[in-house]
């Protein structure tokens, strides 16, 4: 039993009184009488005088609303009264038999002849409201026994105070309550009503009416426990809010209280699956949810709906052979190498095929048949033999024979007469022996005898012999690179073929397809030997070091197999300046120090090791002279050819270095190369100076400058950009630019040894003395000799002589050569000066015949041809044509050129 306070409840006291009206009480109760299982409502007015009179209750039944079948009706209003004995009020009785009258759910009133509507047949959902006469004490549900009396129609007819205890009478307490009405109803089958009350009573002594009024409301069904808006009777859940009454497996449990909502035996706290029936827990991915409730039992990404391996991960959906079932988990089909591939996927061939009904077997005939094309075998080979025919006899048997080999006999014993299911003989073939029997032919001829004794007509028309065969074959273009008759893919797996790089073919077949190179021929593809046990790759060329040393395209100067360039050291990072990082270099072991973006102190001395000193761009790595030192910026002394300079810029060298033995002459301010093979490589030589060479200096050395610019350097005496003197240098896709010498070559010096210019450019560069652009002097060295080639002298100025080429001395032979080069505008004329060797694609911007340089071919030039007429030895001037004599040919030059030289 449940209480319920009144809603809403007031009290309205009009006068002074003893009495104490503390509001409405309403319980609930169950019963089962002779009209069924109702719910019971108890409506008490509370008092704390038990003096005072209660004088009625009225204006009870308003909003009712019953359910009668599945049809919703609006019940009437009416009115219902209780009196108390000594007051009467109202109409209560409208046939005036004295018994209170009652609307019931069957729409009618009470007849005149006193019949109580309690009595009639009530056969279908209803709500009885009855009054209590506190006179009389009759209650108008005789199955219902009320609460506080011992009989189903009793109650003292004295006024007084009564609990809810049955048969207490007269209890003082706290609070006294007195019954008004009582309200049945069938259980949980009516809609929410509100009853209103009005109760009029009067303290001790007094005259005076005192009235409280009051409603209460009924959820729908009943008492309503958990406050979801569904009765406790017709609620699945009546102690656990459960508004929309979920019902999961259908039971008496709603799911917000059932501890299995699936019913499956596992309680929800534990179930993996707390809506879909899942006894065993499966859960494939070991989430969250068993696999009857996951979408995705996998946990691949792919909802199983559309997975086509559900139980098995495979997000990328891969199924090679487009038969629905991913390959990683197609069970069924063969993969020799356990790569969750078909190997049918992967050059291996389900080879199946079966002969013609070739006749009942014959002790007159062979059956024959030969299968041809064949693959070779991947897997063994079977081979079956289906006979219908007369082989039930001690002396009928077949023998099977392939391709002409010794016969295996079947049947010798067991084989039937023309049996509905054939007499099957099955041959099982290793691989091995197959490709032995099909040799190059690729045939396999099965052929069938039998005794004399065998009747081929016996079986009349059934008669059978047919041959089928079946294994997993090699398609010999996608499966078999290698030759030998085995699916590469098994080979590997078997380890009988190495895959060093997994490609799922043999390295032998990446080798000699060329796909894969084996510089070291060692059987393993170069890009496998990297980074393995077997090979190194230091420089990451994906070339075994081994190779890259043996090829010739990376040195190893100290012989301990790892390519120089691979020994690299940082600036800043390893050591805190260039210096230090050159002399902490084991001796005979390469370095490569490698600057990052700054400004680095110079002078740097590279003497006699294989150092190369690497910039991250000549833009922005700068090697910087330093005020007060009386050296070049970078020195080589006795370096070998590893050693060099790249990717920097070289400037603000202010003296140069003391040359040996002759310490006297500075030279070098940039770079001075001492009796070194090293180079310099893409670098800016630039605002140094020098006596000599203010750029660089090569001193008998075989250095080589290349893809440089060296510009705005300043010597004190020759070779402003660059002097050469004697080895065999090579300077190669550079610029000598805006250099200056004080007294010979602006641009470059050249003294002795075999030099060789090579696409190199010498222009705008600047001479205090003579020869502004390059100058060359043999100094009697016989095996001396320059060579330019594709090269360009141009825009030089010399402030005495030879602007552009100047060979100093001018012998008799020409000791340098041109080839393709350019030598125009430079100033004074001529633009070369001396005897040079023309080897074609020349462009030298000068006129024959212009003996004095002057720009013009007139009387002075042909003075001078006339007085020096004859031999001619040494320099000769004269002697246009170079042929050792001045003769009537130059004489024909002077007069065929006559007048101003354009050029």
């Amino acid at each position: 039993m449940k209480t319920y306070a009144l809603l809403g409840a007031v009290a309205l006291i009009t006068s002074t009184a003893s009495a104490t009206f503390t509001g409405w009480t309403v319980t609930s109760a169950s019963v089962t009488g002779s009209l069924g299982a109702r719910d019971v409502y108890s409506v008490y007015a509370n008092f704390n005088n038990s003096t005072d009179i209660v004088l009625n209750v009225f204006d009870f039944g308003k909003a009712v609303t019953t359910i009668q079948g599945n049809q919703i009706l609006a019940g009437r209003s009416g009115t219902m009264q209780a009196v108390h004995n000594d007051n009467l009020m109202g109409d209560i009785d409208v046939d005036g038999d004295g018994v209170i009258d009652v609307y019931n759910s069957l729409g009618s009133w009470e007849a005149a002849n006193g019949t109580q509507s309690a009595t009639q047949a009530l056969t279908d959902s209803y709500v009885t409201m009855q009054g209590i006469n506190l006179s009389w004490g009759t209650a108008m549900d005789p199955s219902f026994t009320p609460s506080w009396g011992a009989t189903a129609n009793d109650i003292p007819t004295t006024a007084g105070w009564y609990d809810s205890t049955p048969g207490t009478a007269n209890v003082v307490g706290a609070t006294q309550k007195v019954k008004l009405l009582q309200i049945s109803r069938v259980a949980g089958n009516m809609a929410a009503f509100t009853a209103n009350i009005t109760m009029g009573y009067k303290a001790t002594g007094t005259t005076t009416s005192l009235f409280g009024f009051g409603s209460f409301s009924i959820g729908t069904g009943g008492p309503d426990s958990d406050s979801d808006g569904i009765p406790d009777p017709i609620d699945n859940c009546p102690t656990i809010a459960n508004p929309t009454q979920a019902n999961n497996d259908g039971d008496s449990q709603g799911d917000v209280c059932d501890a299995d909502d699936d019913n499956d035996g596992v309680i929800d706290t534990v179930d993996n699956c707390h809506f879909v029936a899942n006894p065993t827990q499966a859960n494939n991915d070991g989430d969250s949810q068993g696999d009857v409730c996951d979408a995705d039992d996998d946990n691949d990404g792919v909802i199983d709906t559309v997975d086509n391996c559900h139980f098995v991960a495979n997000p990328s959906q891969a199924d090679c052979n487009a038969n629905g079932i991913g390959d990683i988990c197609e069970t069924n089909a063969l993969d020799c190498n356990l790569d969750t591939v078909p190997d049918t996927c992967q050059g291996a061939i389900m080879y199946s095929s079966t002969s013609p009904n070739l006749g009942a077997p014959s002790g007159d005939d062979v059956r024959t048949f030969t299968f041809s094309d064949l693959s070779f075998a991947e897997s063994s080979v079977q081979l079956t033999i289906d006979v219908r025919g007369d082989l039930n006899g001690a002396t009928e048997w077949i023998d099977v024979s392939l391709n002409g080999g010794t016969s295996r006999r079947f049947f010798d014993s067991g084989g039937n007469d023309c049996p509905e299911t054939p007499d099957r003989a099955v041959i099982v073939l290793a691989r091995e022996q197959f490709a032995a029997l099909i040799g190059t032919s690729r045939s396999l001829t099965i052929s069938l005898s039998c005794p004399a004794t065998v009747d081929p007509t016996e079986c009349k028309g059934t008669g059978l012999t047919q041959f089928d065969i079946a294994y997993v074959g090699i398609n010999a273009v996608s499966g078999d690179c290698d030759g030998d008759h085995r699916l590469d893919v098994c080979e590997i797996h078997d380890g009988i073929a190495l895959d060093c790089n997994n490609n799922k073919r043999p390295d032998s077949c990446d080798i000699a397809s060329g796909f894969a190179i084996d510089c070291n021929n060692n059987g393993i593809p170069d890009s496998c030997d990297v980074g393995g046990s077997s090979a190194i790759d230091c420089n990451a060329n994906s070339i075994p070091d081994s190779c890259d040393i043996a090829a010739g395209t990376s040195h190893d100067i100290d012989s301990n197999g790892k390519p120089d360039e691979c020994q690299t050291v940082t600036v800043p990072g390893n050591y805190a300046n260039i210096q230090a990082a050159i002399n902490t270099a084991p001796a005979g072991q390469m370095r490569i120090v490698a600057l990052g973006a700054g400004i680095f102190a110079g002078p740097i001395n590279i003497d006699g090791k294989a150092i190369v000193i690497r910039g991250s761009s000549a833009a922005t790595s700068i090697i910087q002279g330093s005020a007060g030192a009386t050296a070049s910026v970078v020195v080589f002394n006795n370096a070998p050819a590893l050693a060099a300079v790249e990717k920097v810029t070289i400037r603000g060298g202010l003296s140069g270095s003391p040359i040996p033995g002759s310490p006297q002459y500075n030279v070098g301010g940039g770079v001075f190369s001492n009796n070194s093979a090293a180079s310099i490589r893409d670098c800016i030589i630039e605002e140094n100076t020098a006596g000599f060479g203010g750029g660089i200096y090569c001193l008998q050395s075989t250095s080589s400058i290349e893809r440089c610019i060296v510009r705005n350097n300043h010597a004190g005496s020759d070779g402003g950009g660059i002097l050469l003197y004697g080895g065999a240098p090579h300077v190669t896709d550079t610029v000598v630019e805006g250099n200056f010498a004080n007294s010979r070559g602006g641009g470059m010096h050249i003294v002795q040894g075999t030099p060789q210019l090579l696409r190199t450019a010498i222009r705008t560069n600047t001479s205090n003395n003579i020869v502004g652009g390059l100058s060359w002097a043999s100094s009697g060295s016989p095996s001396a000799f320059l060579t330019l080639h594709n090269c360009v002298v141009t825009g030089n100025t010399a402030a005495i002589i030879q602007g552009g080429i100047g060979i100093l001395p001018n012998g008799p032979t020409a000791t340098i050569a041109l080839t393709d080069t350019t030598v125009c505008s430079n100033l004074p004329r001529p633009n070369i000066s001396g005897l040079w060797a023309d080897l074609s694609g020349n462009t030298v911007c000068d006129c024959a015949g212009d003996v004095s340089a002057d720009g013009l071919i007139n009387g002075i030039d042909l003075s001078t041809v006339l007085s020096d007429w004859g031999l001619c030895s040494g320099n000769c001037p004269a002697d246009i044509n170079h042929d050792g004599e001045v003769s009537g040919l130059d004489l024909s030059i002077i007069l065929s050129s006559w007048g101003t030289c354009n050029n």
